[in-house]
């Protein structure tokens, strides 16, 4: 049982870190677009979608992996 959850929490350290970096890329690529095109409505660009979507995703598996360590 204390393996398994150890498991689990290593596993959902993991996916903080992975979804830091998205958290990271997804603020580049707005900076970015504001930058160099004056960017500040996403509501069709597709990237963005895209890029926030995983981010979803991610904080959706963690909440899972929570769920399963208690």
């Amino acid at each position: 049982r204390y393996f398994t959850k150890g498991k689990i929490q290593i596993e959902v350290e993991k996916l903080k870190w992975e979804l830091k970096k998205k958290y990271q890329s997804l603020g580049k690529y707005v900076a970015n677009k504001k930058e160099t095109k004056s960017v500040i409505d996403f509501t069709h660009d597709e990237a963005y979608h895209h890029q926030i979507n995983e981010v979803i995703k991610l904080k959706s598996y963690i909440e899972e992996f929570y769920l399963q360590k208690n």
